[in-house]
């Protein structure tokens, strides 16, 4: 994929939705009258991993480019920008797409995976463009002084890696509760608890 910026419209619209007005051809300018501009980045956690070609044609409409771990679709010239990134560990980045449309691409990949435990882990965070400023990490934020699809993916496997983490850390805990109860039934009655079968 092309390095170039993306444009993304500075001014007051909700993050995540386009504003009312359209922003000027050409790189959003620094200067004292530019304000940040916030959008919405959603990541999920599935317990099955991705076959991403499989998911090409999972968002219509978009630009796509394949590479060896992740599936980019990107909505290229929007304002602001729309795109979602799947890793084939099974997360998905969405940065800029409205619930209604996140909602659907959830159910498409969805309807493509086998039968999941339990629904996607989720995660928020937002992406803040200060034009001018510098790049920062704060708890719940990236702030960048322009938007790059590189910079976009970087932020996205972080994002992706910590929720699919997450997602692990609640089978691991619901693991330890198991073993738990299996060493408390030893300890006690000297035998495992319920059906053999039950506890693979």
């Amino acid at each position: 994929m092309r390095s170039g910026k993306l444009e993304i419209q500075v001014g007051s619209g909700e993050a995540g939705e386009a504003a009312s007005e359209p922003a000027a051809p050409g790189p959003v300018a620094a200067g004292p009258a530019a304000t940040p501009a916030t959008v919405q980045v959603h990541a999920y956690a599935f317990a099955t991993t991705f076959r991403l070609k499989e998911l090409i044609g999972i968002l219509p409409g978009v630009e796509v480019e394949l590479d060896k771990d992740c599936l980019v679709l990107h909505a290229r010239g929007e304002i602001p920008p729309r795109l979602a990134i799947l890793f084939d560990f099974g997360a998905l980045v969405t940065i800029g797409l409205p619930t209604a449309e996140r909602d659907r691409l959830i159910r498409a990949i969805s309807s493509r995976l086998a039968p999941e435990p339990h629904p996607p882990l989720t995660e928020d965070f937002l992406l803040e463009v200060r034009p001018g400023g510098r790049l920062e990490v704060q708890f719940d934020r990236v702030i960048l002084p322009e938007v790059t699809l590189p910079a976009l993916k970087v932020i996205s496997l972080l994002l992706a890696q910590s929720v699919a983490m997450d997602y692990y850390e609640e089978d691991v805990q619901d693991i330890l509760s198991r073993s738990e109860v299996i060493t408390r039934s030893l300890q006690v009655a000297g035998r495992l608890p319920g059906r053999v079968g039950d506890l693979v």
